[in-house]
């Protein structure tokens, strides 16, 4: 049947359409720190090269002051959050438009939340937005997310378990996206389509 053509619907390629719609839904960070001063690195990776503009911090504000001069700084990133509802209708266009030009199927590649492992190490950097902070409240039975990076910050006993709920968050939104991508595939393009992924950006703190 000759080559089969795939197209990338990754959002980093398209976020400067999707933060146009929905300005609200970038992907943020949290970090805990004693520099109100701090500034968040520009980050690019291979799907950034060459673009106007990396992952760069678009606002900044203070959130918390926290004892000890600690306080916690939530920077706004030109990124797509990935916990948003509406990042896979926004895909599920993409894929359309793909499919009106004769692609066989979508594809996404690295999906997942910001690489900030680096950033983190020096900063305490913790990923963030309100989906996320709603799915965490939901997958710990109510627990405030704001709260318990406070928690995490101060060393206290709760702190273990605020970080566990905090890695299912994440583990379980890149589940869900991923079934929502398999789904968008067999409802545009039918069950024998060949769903092309590869997820990889999945913060791990300790």
């Amino acid at each position: 049947e000759g080559v089969k053509v795939y197209m990338d619907t990754d959002p980093r390629i398209a976020r400067r359409e999707f933060l146009k719609r929905y300005p609200a839904d970038c992907a943020s960070v949290i970090c805990v720190t004693k520099d109100e001063n701090l500034s968040f690195p520009s980050y690019r990776d291979h799907m950034a090269w060459g673009a106007e503009r990396g992952y760069d911090a678009v606002a900044k504000k203070v959130l918390k002051k926290l004892p000890n001069g600690l306080m916690l700084v939530q920077f706004d990133l030109f990124a797509v959050d990935p916990a948003t509802p509406k990042l896979t209708p926004f895909l599920e266009e993409l894929a359309l438009r793909y499919k009106e030009l004769g692609a066989d199927g979508a594809m996404r590649d690295e999906w997942g939340f910001p690489p900030i492992r680096d950033f983190h190490k020096d900063h305490a950097a913790f990923p963030y937005s309100p989906a996320f902070a709603a799915e965490y409240a939901r997958v710990s039975g109510g627990r405030d997310y704001i709260a318990d990076l406070a928690e995490i910050a101060s060393g206290a006993p709760a702190a273990r378990e605020a970080i566990d709920f905090m890695m299912r968050t994440i583990y379980g939104v890149c589940v869900r996206t991923e079934k929502e991508f398999y789904d968008l595939n067999y409802r545009l393009f039918g069950k024998d389509v060949y769903v092309t992924k590869h997820p990889t950006w999945h913060c791990r703190f300790d």
